[in-house]
């Protein structure tokens, strides 16, 4: 079924409003009733907003330009059976225009949408020129077009259409043979191979003759068209077994140069391709001008004509060749865009009931045979005229979608909904009110105006061509930023960040414990007022945790906890006092200017976190990880929310139906989110497999946990939940697991069944036991009934402690399943032991647990008394006593050993599964909202919770149903979910079967970066869920665009705006992305590292061609096994000839303007390549010290292993013997380019600068898919010592920085100067600086202020003995993050804006230098061991562990940091004529700085990743330092220095901090704060830039005018 999108849209909002309102529960009941309403009302959607492409423009028919004679004739004979919609139907009017330009020789660019026929407009001028040289008999062997695409997985899309093409060639001419061939990474070596590959994955399709399947094949006679990916024409431009492609006898007839995507090619990559194009052309018509016909094609490449020019100027510089477009000069014009039809004004044939829709809708589902008369029936009974239907019949030729289209085609609300999409997207239901004509249409009009749509883009003329109306749907949902609290006069709450109310009273923000709701006010004390507060970069994070407390409340600490969670992680603070009413906040009553009212002075207790994150609720004691949380989400949480409800949402038949292609820009959140997704989800699903379970088997009757786990796994058995290779035994350990977490409530307690009050447990009394008199007795005169209970509630306590036994055939205490608790529990009655995890009973001296707690709780309760005579701890005494002479084996297990006597754990075969019933219904706590089946005197058992138990009523049982988590427990359907990632992170094989996996509907959830991102055919895909709001309309409208490709179904978009000012900024204003302008790319050619690169390859393709034998694998060129000269040194021999054949390759290929910059004439560049510093000679060095660091750690184990009889240590050195020769031959075997490339001497696409490789030592298989690679830029702090990153499913820990003998790292002195902020850095050469004092401000430096950092270009490593985890629920920490700092540029080009208040003084600079460093953990820096490589964020002493696991003694050198320093394009800007009472503050610098990059990037259309920015303390003020966030610069900031475009950016920026919802005095991640300036959140306020920008868009609008 098609999706339905109000219903969708609905479910995603109800289960995303009930994840916020249930995720965060506050205690107090007037605040949780306030936060519930604010979350009710908040816009958190937008949509669904429905866009339809309108149709394009017709042209002529493809026999009119048969018979012009521009085409030939032999062409008809099979075209139409290839293409059969050209048969009858027109070409649209951009491809007819296309075909003309093509045929006449010129060089085009093709910019159309989705299925508008770009392919055809290559491909018939490719076969025609191939039919007219078979004609003349020319036709040999070799390429005529090449088909260049950015990605296999667009490759193999076009191969359908050409098999479809050769099919009827061969039919309808025999005698011609038009080869094509697809040569990516995995295009098979053999004639035998290629065969038995196209059978196994096409075993349906009937291969034709001309399509060459093999590598073997081609190289013997290349195919006339060529099919492959930029990364695969490198390395057919360098393997000498390629040469027949571009050399020889079969390599003189290129023609056509057809590149595909051409958007994505600007910046960076455009420089990339643009040096790639110019190669090849060199090696096939020796770079001749018009040789080479070059088309370029895209989806998103331009939308407005006055653009055309660029687009011109664009495609001349990527492909260095002559593009035109003169406006005035139709014969000048090499960029078509399809042109769309505006809908015709004519005379609707028939306007019909609008439950029609409904009922064709549901009918066009069914697979009938008899579909077409039943649609004929359907609409002849609603009133469609007989006349209309007869036509259409008699048209349709027994296609039903042609019949739908012939009638609906001329429907009245068809053509109204055309004219109100026409001018762009709209909200649905504003579509819909429109058709029906009412402001509030019913359900039944809104279900019948979703089929309308439905039938629309179901219906079409035929298979090939676009629908009557081809549209899709796109959802905006929002981050929350956080709960906000004014408590005067009275208590309001924000969602959004403000720190005043309206009214001009503080707001503060609000944080609360997962578990009992208490809150706490988060922020920090500045000149005596408590403020919002935020993360600092390079300081520890200054956020503070204030409890919100009563005069009384008294906090203590819950032993049991302590043993559990035994890390010290919080400590108490002092008392203060806040008054609400202004802000002020002391240790004693504030002394502030507001008049005091009574009841304006609240107090607090400040709780101190440890490493940032408060592990500990000092109110119900308990510890876990981030317990205490403000209401800002990580991004993963509320993402798996949406993926899990549109998952649920996909009406199939099957579950490998169900498919999500999930888009984040980040690698690392794409890596996390699929494991992430796929954990959660299971969690919520075998909960639903559990309350299944208990359903069948109701009421309950002395039910189990055993019976319970065969029960569950029945049921998962029949819902076809596991994985296809697990075992029953392992089954059912996965059953236990999920069992026991949620028996042990061990990581979400509240979230558990037994939280929302699904089920619960109870321990089996032993037969005949009683309860102690004393509990029946005074004080406590309980009834039996209730001493039992008491009982209950005290065993509860050590389950939740998991102080219990585990099943036999269940998994082991310390599974990683369990962690960070997978360890074995157990109790005694009294002295805890927290080392070896050991309950007491009852608590030492002068401490508590939850059990005394509770029970001093119960004597307060029924005696109206404190306990100070210890009644409780005595009364406790005598139950263990109790339990200890009669619980032994009947519900509680003892054990003992000599070291610590006798221990106990609670018998999990004694424990009930029950649910609640009608006859005795549960209790609920009024404060902390804990749910259990019996109560004793309303006593709340939670620690430290004073709240009152009571029955729930109708009241309270609506909120708990309505509980997000208990919602999906109940209602869930029990489907299996499998989640991959796909990201550059994985190698290429691997990679593409993850792909191929997708398809086949083996994965339903595909988490990608960008790699799917183009114009992939992905099979039957309907939903995308995108985890950001992508960077540029572009880039939305591709990923969009993988939905309803090949489906009958109207593809639905849906996407998560994060809190970044980008996201929430097109949340608002969704239909600017949806359907935004696109700027034209910009390419300019003046990258030195990218263009040394693609020299080098020139060079190294030429000395291949001529010692072929180097080429091959690693151990072919650097011989590092045999006595042989290797490659390097080779190459040196030839190039001291200096040969002819590279010296002309270098003068053709690289730019004229950058020949003395490499001194080209004078061969000044070999020294580069391959002297002393040369990356070849450095890489070279690299992979022999690796690989001789690897045999030596093998003689070493060898001697180790022979040196023991012990067998246990020699299977161990047997692994690590085995590990190494694996390593080893990886080594040898890895192929050459991708050393070359990975090591920064050849081009890698993707990573045009500094890439440096995290390796990965490890024994798991997973480790042999993943690639780890970095720019050095973010590697430094993503790569740093200790950090993590998650790849294949796995956490990687970093443990060092890779080393080479003999070459030492570069070191730098730098200094931040303490009083201007001024970077300064000299190398270090001695032990001594010259670094004194400040160039700017004067200041002399002390010599705490000079640091030094290392730039560890040789890349980092993991340790050999880290065992890589799965990531869980807890993402890596980024620890590390780096700052830039401008410090330089040489000749900058200056330009001045003049408006009537000031003017602006820009100077751009190509050579700017700048510097990022990464300082370490809290900015301590890092100890590095220069012996092995071994480095650590913490100082440590005497040994150490080398990365490959052996003892090392030499010292470590420390605190160092990281660094580097790269050269890009910069801007500067200074202004003149400052506004003195706000210009002198960071403050105001800081704001125009980011709303001016903020505003650059969305007019500019330039990803926000790829621009940055910082100040520079000049001596003639501050500037704005603008750069291009590549190292060599890629032409972005260039682009201000035009007046316009610097005019658009003002606007932009203006635009950013005039609509922010957020207070004028703050600001927010709408408008200018990201992650990376977290070190100036505090200073970055919208208001005071909002009054200057105002000024500069309204003068230089007057100035313009």
């Amino acid at each position: 079924m098609a999706i339905d999108p109000l219903k969708v849209t609905q479910n995603i909002r109800e289960s995303y409003i009930r994840y916020l309102a249930s995720t965060f529960r506050l205690r107090d009941a007037n605040l949780r009733e306030l936060f519930y309403r604010e979350v009710e009302k908040f816009l958190f959607t937008n949509g669904p907003i429905l866009e339809a492409t309108p149709p394009f423009k017709n042209g002529c028919y493809l026999k009119d330009l048969v018979q012009e004679g521009l085409l030939t004739k032999r062409l008809e004979s099979f075209v139409y059976d290839s293409l059969p919609y050209l048969r009858e139907n027109p070409l649209y009017l951009h491809q007819e225009k296309a075909l003309r330009k093509i045929l006449s020789g010129r060089n085009l660019v093709i910019a159309s949408g989705t299925s508008s026929g770009k392919t055809e407009c290559f491909l018939i001028p490719v076969y025609n020129h191939l039919l007219r040289e078979h004609k003349e008999g020319k036709l040999t062997p070799g390429v005529r077009a090449l088909l260049l695409y950015p990605m296999n997985a667009l490759a193999n899309d076009q191969l359908r259409k050409l098999r479809d093409i050769s099919h009827a060639i061969e039919e309808k001419l025999p005698d011609v043979n038009i080869t094509f061939g697809r040569y990516v990474g995995d295009t098979p070596k053999t004639k035998k191979e290629g065969k038995d590959q196209f059978l196994l994955r096409y075993p349906d399709v009937k291969p034709v003759k001309s399509e060459l399947l093999s590598r073997e094949e081609m190289r013997e006679n290349p195919p006339h068209i060529l099919i492959t990916n930029y990364a695969m024409l490198e390395y057919l431009l360098l393997r000498p077994k390629d040469s027949p492609f571009f050399d020889g006898e079969y390599a003189k007839n290129w023609k056509y140069l057809i590149l595909d995507e051409a958007h994505i090619y600007s910046g960076a990559s455009g420089i990339e391709m643009a040096m790639l194009i110019r190669r090849l052309k060199d090696r096939v018509c020796r770079n001749v001008e018009g040789d080479i016909q070059c088309i370029a094609t895209s989806a998103t490449l331009v939308k407005e004509e006055e653009d055309f020019s660029k687009v011109a100027e664009f495609a001349t510089n990527l492909f260095a060749e002559k593009f035109d477009f003169d406006p005035l000069n139709t014969s000048l014009q090499d960029v078509i865009k399809g042109e769309k039809i505006k809908t015709q004004i004519k005379e609707a044939t028939f306007n019909c009931p609008i439950q029609l829709y409904s009922e064709l809708d549901k009918i066009i589902r069914e697979k009938s045979d008899s579909l077409l008369e039943r649609c004929y029936e359907i609409c002849d009974k609603f009133g469609i005229p007989e006349n209309v239907l007869n036509e259409a019949k008699e048209r349709c030729d027994g296609d039903v979608k042609r019949f739908l289209y012939e009638i609906f085609s001329k429907d009245k609300k068809i053509i109204k909904l055309e004219r109100i999409l026409e001018d762009g997207s709209k909200n649905f239901e504003e579509c819909i009110k429109q058709l029906v004509d009412k402001n509030n249409p019913s359900d039944e009009e809104r279900q019948c105006i979703t089929s309308l749509v439905n039938i629309a883009v179901w219906a079409r003329p035929n298979v090939e061509s676009l629908p009557l109306l081809p549209a899709r749907y796109h959802l905006f949902v929002r981050a929350p930023e956080g709960i906000f609290v004014s408590f005067y006069p009275e208590p309001k709450i924000f969602l959004e960040r403000r720190e005043l109310t309206d009214d001009g009273y503080p707001v503060f923000e609000l944080a609360s414990c997962r578990r009992c709701g208490q809150e706490y006010l988060v922020g920090d004390v500045k000149e005596g007022k408590l403020k919002h507060s935020f993360a600092e970069v390079d300081t520890p994070r200054r956020n503070r945790f204030f409890l919100l407390s009563g005069e009384n409340t008294q906090l203590e600490e819950d032993e049991d906890q302590e043993v559990s969670v035994p890390e010290e992680i919080v400590e108490k603070g002092k008392i203060w006092k806040l008054c609400i009413k202004c802000g002020t906040i002391s240790e004693d009553k504030p002394t502030c200017a507001c008049t005091h009212e009574s009841n304006t002075i609240r107090t607090l207790i400040e709780i101190t976190p440890k490493n940032r994150i408060l592990n500990i609720c000092y109110l119900c004691g308990l510890r876990s990880i981030n317990i205490v949380r403000e209401f800002i989400f990580q991004k993963d949480a509320p993402t798996a929310v949406l993926a899990t409800a549109l998952y649920q949402n996909l009406e199939k038949e099957s579950v490998k139906e169900k498919k999500i292609l999930a888009f984040s820009d980040s690698r690392q959140d794409a890596a996390f989110f699929a494991p992430y997704l796929e954990f959660t989800y299971k969690r919520i699903l075998f909960r639903r497999l559990i309350v299944d379970a208990l359903s069948q088997n109701n009421p309950l009757q002395d039910y189990r946990l055993r019976s319970l786990c065969e029960d569950v796994l029945k049921f998962a058995e029949e819902s076809s939940v596991f994985d296809s290779d697990m075992d029953r035994k392992e089954k059912k350990k996965e059953i236990w697991r999920w069992i026991l977490q949620d028996f042990c409530g061990i990581w979400d307690r509240r979230n558990s069944l037994e939280g929302v009050g699904l089920i619960s447990f109870i321990p089996v009394i032993p037969e005949g036991w009683k309860p102690i008199k004393e509990l029946q007795e005074f004080p406590w005169n309980l009834s039996e009934e209730e001493a039992i209970v008491v009982y209950r509630t005290l065993l509860n306590t050590l389950r939740f402690n998991i102080a219990i036994t585990f099943p036999e055939d269940g998994p082991d205490p310390q599974d990683e399943f369990f962690a960070p608790r997978n360890r074995e529990y157990k109790f005694r009655g009294e002295v805890s032991d927290i080392k070896k995890g050991i309950y007491s009973f009852i608590p030492a001296a002068g401490k508590s647990n939850t059990r005394l707690e509770y029970l001093k709780k119960l004597y307060k309760r029924i005696t109206d008394n404190d306990d100070e005579n210890d009644k409780s701890k005595k009364l406790l005494g005598k139950i263990w006593e109790d339990l200890r002479n009669n619980w032994i084996d009947k519900g509680i297990e003892q054990y003992s050993n000599c070291r610590d006597g006798v221990l106990y754990q609670l018998d999990y075969k004694y424990w009930e599964v029950i649910q609640e019933d009608n006859s005795s219904p549960w209790f609920i706590c009024d404060r902390c909202g804990v749910i259990i089946p019996e109560s004793v005197r309303g006593v709340c058992p939670t620690f430290n919770c004073n709240g009152r138990l009571g029955t729930i009523d109708s009241l309270k049982r609506k909120e708990i149903i309505n509980n997000h988590y208990r919602h999906l427990y109940s209602n869930l359907f029990p489907i299996k979910m499998a989640s991959q990632e796909h990201t550059a992170q994985l190698n290429t094989d691997y990679a593409s079967n993850i792909q191929q996996k997708f398809i086949q509907g083996e994965i339903n959830i595909l988490s990608c970066s960008t790699t799917f991102e183009l114009g992939v055919d992905l099979g039957e895909l309907e939903a995308i869920f995108l985890r950001n709001v992508p960077p540029e309309p572009s880039n939305y409208i591709q990923r969009a665009g993988r939905a309803g490709r090949r489906l009958d179904t109207i593809g639905f978009t849906l996407t998560f705006a994060q809190l970044r000012s980008h996201d929430l900024t097109y949340f608002r204003e969704p239909e600017k992305m949806v359907e935004g302008r696109i700027k034209p790319p910009a390419v300019e050619i003046r990258n030195e590292k990218i263009v040394s690169r693609h020299l080098y390859s020139i060079v190294l393709a030429n000395f291949f061609r001529e010692f072929p034998d180097y080429f091959g694998t690693a151990e072919s060129f650097f011989k590092l096994e045999i006595s042989d000269i290797s490659g390097t040194k080779k190459l040196k021999e030839y190039l001291k000839t200096e040969p002819e054949s590279v010296t002309k390759s270098l003068e053709r290929v690289i730019p004229q303007g950058m020949h003395s910059l490499f001194n080209i004439e004078s061969w000044g560049w070999v020294g580069n390549l391959i002297g002393n510093e040369g990356s070849l000679t450095i890489a070279d060095e690299m992979i022999r010290d690796e690989f001789t660091g690897l045999k030596e750690f093998y003689d070493s184990k060898e001697e180790e292993w022979k040196g023991t009889r012990e067998q246990q240590k020699r299977n161990r050195l047997n692994k690590d013997l085995d590990w190494t020769n694996s390593r080893i031959e990886t080594i040898k075997r890895k192929p050459l380019i991708d050393f070359l490339a990975s090591h920064t001497v050849i081009p890698k696409y993707g990573f045009p600068v500094d890439v440096v490789e995290l390796a990965t030592l490890s024994h798991i298989p997973a480790s042999k898919n993943i690639q780890l690679e970095r720019d050095l830029r973010m590697a430094i702090s993503e790569f740093a010592p200790s950090s993590q990153v998650v790849a294949n499913g796995y956490t990687w820990e970093s443990s060092g920085v890779k080393l080479v003998r003999n070459r030492a790292l570069d070191e730098y002195w730098y200094v931040i100067c303490p009083k201007c902020q001024k970077f300064d850095r000299e190398k270090r050469t001695s032990e001594q600086t010259s670094l004194r004092e400040c160039k700017s401000c004067g200041h002399k430096f002390s010599e705490n202020d000079v640091r030094t950092f290392i730039v560890p270009i040789f890349g980092f490593v993991t340790s050999k003995d880290y065992e890589p985890r799965k990531p869980g629920e807890s993402r890596p920490k980024r620890e590390f993050t780096t700052r830039p700092y401008f410090f330089d540029y040489k000749e900058p080009e200056e330009k001045e804006f003049s408006f009537s208040k000031f003017k602006i003084k820009c100077r751009y600079s190509s050579e700017g230098e700048l510097a990022v460093v990464c300082k370490g953990r809290k900015g301590v820096g890092f100890w590095i061991c220069f012996t092995c490589g071994a480095a650590f964020s913490e100082r440590q002493r005497g040994k150490h562990k080398t990365p490959y696991g052996i003892d090392c003694s030499s010292a470590l050198r420390g605190p160092l940091h990281l660094g580097h320093t790269f050269k890009t394009d910069v801007l500067s800007i200074s202004f003149e004529e400052p506004k003195e009472d706000t210009k002198d503050t960071s403050s105001f610098w800081f704001s125009l700085l980011y709303a001016i990059l903020e505003g650059a990037s969305q007019a500019l259309e330039i990803r926000r990743q790829d621009l940055d920015g910082c100040l520079y303390p000049s001596k003639e003020g501050i500037m704005l330092i603008l750069f291009d966030n590549v190292p060599g610069g890629a032409g972005h900031v260039k682009r201000l220095m035009d007046e316009q475009n610097f005019n658009d950016v003002l606007k932009s920026a203006l635009s950013r901090v005039k609509n922010c919802s957020c207070g004028l005095e703050t600001s927010c991640y709408g408008c200018l704060r990201n992650y990376q300036n977290q070190f100036c959140h505090e200073q970055l306020k919208r208001g005071i830039v909002l009054e200057f920008l105002e000024d500069s868009v309204k003068s230089s609008s007057q100035f313009g005018s």
